[in-house]
């Protein structure tokens, strides 16, 4: 739920993009150029995020930039004097002329995640409600820190004091951060050609981009023509007054806020510790019994996650999750994002709220509560999944939805768990099954007396297998295991129903 709709109608989107590039239909969009990825979704999606599903940021039309001869500038600028160094060509820097090529995993993260629930206590001023805007990818290029030493860059703290990037979008917008991030040998900092192995999407700054683990996402500018050391910060405007981390009290009409607004104390720069619960779903039913609990985190400035917790009682008592996926790089540095899992006992009756927090190794942690600001920047309060009657049932609800005034429950569903017996349940799971709108999206089920399994081993190489019991139970290849509900739809189409929201329907 929230402000945004779906791209499928070409006019949503912005008229000039319409007519070269495609989006996948599923994909949420904010205004005209801005899509992010449905949180149900980006937990299916995995540990990495497919570029096709990966959020898109930017401020205009989609610049058309070739690939095929492509060049970017490096300067240096001291005072008002700037020298040119270096005019780069994208083939020689593929060509590791300029440095050694690298693969670095890491998320990106928009300085207005989790925005959303910010405007729902409060409108703010920032221009998009996000819900989720991150992703997690290896990206493939050059250290900047090589580059700029292979253009004899001046490092003395005098004259490196920031690091300016400009873009190729209509207004040329640029990004700026302190130099030491591009100096630092374990920065990281990335002039990227590739995601995830494949070349770089147009929405994803193709053909060229820069990427900056660690820190907000608005520093990773996409379709790079020009590198600028600088001497002195940025006079780019929305720099200087947009990505800000503002007091409370700093709101227009205020004469702090006309005084102040420009401090570079306020300068949104690493990321925060942040953590978000994907599982259990929106709106899924909550039942007594074990009940898994998945998400995500993601940390600033390399640090590593000392822990994830988690509360079935509103943060009164709190265990710790032991399931975590995430990768480190060379320098032992945090970049990915860490998707962490934990089932716990759970009683919907007595358990009313779900809860998750992190702590990373400085042992910065996430406050209780939102922390509203007018820009909108930088929520990392706990995540809050409340668990709200529903007819004879209970079910889990988000907040981007319990927080809204007027919010409504979907209708308690007619049947309540998974009630089928054996020999019913193998005629329902036999045969062919959609399981999404994408292409390779048919599952084939065969069952032999009381297991299944897929005739397909799409997952991790091995096929889906599982038995029938008083429920379905199964193994999803390395994946571990997973449990459905067997249902009959109104059209007399049969449903497995994912524990984690997802949802597949007999053909």
């Amino acid at each position: 739920m929230g402000p945004y709709t779906n791209p499928s109608a070409a006019s949503e989107q912005w008229p000039e993009d319409v007519e070269w590039i495609k989006r996948d239909s599923r994909m949420w969009i904010h205004g005209r150029t801005n899509f992010e990825t449905p949180p149900d979704l980006l937990d299916t999606l995995g540990f990495h995020t497919p570029a096709p599903m990966f959020f898109v940021r930017q401020h205009s039309a989609v610049p058309k930039v070739p690939a095929e001869g492509h060049e970017f500038h490096v300067e240096q600028l001291v005072g008002k004097a700037a020298t040119r160094l270096h005019t780069i060509a994208l083939a020689d820097l593929q060509a590791g002329k300029y440095g050694a090529v690298k693969e670095i995993t890491s998320c990106l993260v928009c300085s207005g995640q989790r925005r959303f629930e910010l405007n729902l206590l409060e409108p703010t001023g920032g221009a998009i409600s996000w819900h989720n805007s991150i992703g997690n990818a290896t990206w493939t290029g050059v250290l900047l820190r090589d580059v700029l030493e292979a253009c004899g860059c001046d490092f003395s703290p005098k004259k490196a004091k920031f690091c300016e990037f400009t873009g190729g979008e209509e207004h040329n917008y640029k990004g700026c951060l302190p130099f030491h991030k591009v100096g630092d040998p374990s920065g990281d900092v990335l002039l990227a050609w590739a995601q995830n192995g494949e070349p770089l999407l147009p929405d994803h700054g193709a053909p060229l981009r820069v990427i900056v683990p660690g820190y907000s996402a608005k520093t990773s500018v996409k379709w790079l023509t020009k590198v600028t050391v600088r001497d002195s910060d940025s006079e780019f405007g929305k720099h200087k007054s947009y990505y800000k981390f503002l007091p409370a009290s700093m709101r227009p009409g205020t004469e702090e806020y006309k005084e102040h607004l420009t401090d570079p104390e306020y300068t949104v720069t690493e990321l925060n510790i942040n953590s978000v619960m994907f599982e259990p779903h929106n709106f899924a039913v909550a039942r007594k019994g074990p009940v898994n609990v998945t998400g995500y985190c993601f940390t600033g400035g390399g640090r590593t996650v000392a822990r994830i917790e988690i509360s079935k009682d509103g943060g009164k008592t709190w265990v710790q999750c032991r399931d975590l996926d995430f990768e480190l790089s060379e320098h032992g540095r945090l970049w990915s994002w860490v998707r962490f899992s934990q089932t716990i006992d759970f009683d919907p009756a007595v358990d009313t709220e779900l809860v998750c927090r992190a702590w990373d190794c400085a042992a910065n942690t996430q406050p209780a509560d939102p922390v509203w600001n007018y820009t909108g920047m930088m929520n990392n309060s706990q995540y809050r999944i409340k668990v709200v009657p529903n007819g004879n049932e209970f079910c889990f609800v988000h907040p981007t939805t319990w927080k809204m005034k007027d919010y409504k429950l979907p209708a308690p569903r007619k049947q309540q768990g998974t009630v089928v017996p054996a020999a019913l349940a193998a005629e329902r799971l036999a045969g062919l099954w959609s399981i999404g709108e994408f292409e390779g999206s048919q599952v084939t089920i065969t069952v032999d007396g009381a297991s299944f399994a897929s005739v397909e081993r799409r997952w991790g190489g091995e096929p889906l297998t599982g038995a029938i019991g008083d429920d379905l139970q199964g193994t999803l290849g390395p994946f571990g295991t997973f449990g459905v509900d067997l249902e009959e739809c109104d059209g007399g189409h049969h449903l497995l129903r994912w524990k984690n929201g997802a949802v597949w329907t007999k053909l």
